[in-house]
C-alpha cells in the first residue's frame, strides 16, 4: 500500500477516458494503493466540458479519444481549472507529444502499461500543485507587506572589488514609503 494522502475525504478523479476497461484498471490500481476514490469517467468532450468544473482532484485523460485529444483536454482545463492537475494516461504516447503535453502544462504522463506509476503520479502531481500556490499566496503576501510598509526599504546587492571590499550596492527593490522618503525610485 503507498502514501494515500490522508484528508478525510475520498480523492475526487475526473477521468476522460474511452475504453471503459482501461478506466476500471486506473481506478483498481488507486483503491489498491489506498484511495478512497470517487471517479467520474467521461468518454468526449461535451461530457469532459459538462463535467470540468466541479471540484476535481486531478484530471486523468486519455491521449487520443475519437475527435479529442488530451492537448484539447488540457486546453479546456487550463482555461477552466487551472489549479487542478492534469495527467495524461495513454498507451500510445510519443516522447514529442509527452514533452509538448508538459511544456503546455500537464504535470505527467504516465503510460497505461506502467498504471502502477499512477499512485505516485497523483501523490506528486497534488503536492507540486499544493506547494505552487503556497508559495505564490507567500509572495503575494510579501508584496502587499513590502509596498505597504510605513517605513521606507530598500532591497540590495552588494558588489565587491577584486580584494573583497564592498564598493558599491545596487538597488534590487525599493517599497514606495523608500521612494517617498528618499526621492530615489
Amino acid at each position: 500500500m503507498g502514501d494515500a494522502p490522508m484528508t478525510g475525504r475520498p480523492l475526487c478523479v475526473l477521468c476522460l477516458e474511452d475504453a471503459p476497461l482501461d478506466a476500471e484498471l486506473a481506478r483498481e490500481v488507486l483503491v489498491a494503493d489506498g484511495y478512497d476514490l470517487e471517479m467520474d469517467v467521461v468518454a468526449d468532450r461535451p461530457s469532459f466540458e459538462a463535467l470540468l468544473g466541479g471540484s476535481y482532484d486531478v484530471i486523468l485523460a486519455d491521449f487520443a479519444l475519437p475527435g479529442f485529444d488530451a492537448m484539447a483536454a488540457l486546453d479546456l482545463a487550463t482555461i477552466v481549472c487551472p489549479t487542478t492537475p492534469f495527467i495524461c494516461v495513454s498507451g500510445t504516447i510519443g516522447e514529442e507529444a509527452t514533452v509538448e503535453l508538459l511544456k503546455q502544462g500537464a504535470d505527467d504522463c504516465v503510460l497505461k502499461d506502467r498504471l502502477g506509476r499512477l499512485p505516485f503520479a497523483i501523490r506528486q502531481a497534488i503536492e507540486d500543485r499544493a506547494a505552487r500556490k503556497a508559495l505564490t499566496e507567500s509572495e503575494r503576501r510579501y508584496r502587499s507587506l513590502f509596498d505597504n510598509l510605513l517605513n521606507g526599504f530598500a532591497y540590495c546587492r552588494i558588489e565587491y572589488d577584486a580584494e573583497g571590499r564592498a564598493v558599491d550596492f545596487v538597488h534590487l527593490d525599493v517599497n514606495p514609503a523608500f521612494t517617498r522618503l528618499t526621492g530615489l525610485d
